[in-house]
């Protein structure tokens, strides 16, 4: 499981921002990471809805957000 949790006073953008920044370079994130190896799956283990602006990218991006974390 990968989790940031942040407060619910992040910007929108901010929030879109460090999401995109994480899953578009997980590849090489975690060829470094040697306990990311198994990771992959985004929502996996996640119970806490998502900050608004990660789920934009998960949308946009074609991923199927769990509802019970929208």
């Amino acid at each position: 499981v990968t989790t940031i949790a942040v407060n619910n006073n992040m910007g929108y953008e901010l929030a879109y921002n460090i999401t995109a920044a994480f899953w578009n370079n997980f590849p090489s994130i975690r060829r470094e990471v040697v306990e990311l190896d198994e990771a992959g799956e985004p929502f996996a283990g996640v119970t806490m809805r998502l900050h608004p602006g990660a789920l934009k990218y998960f949308e946009f991006n074609g991923y199927k957000v769990p509802q019970n974390i929208r």
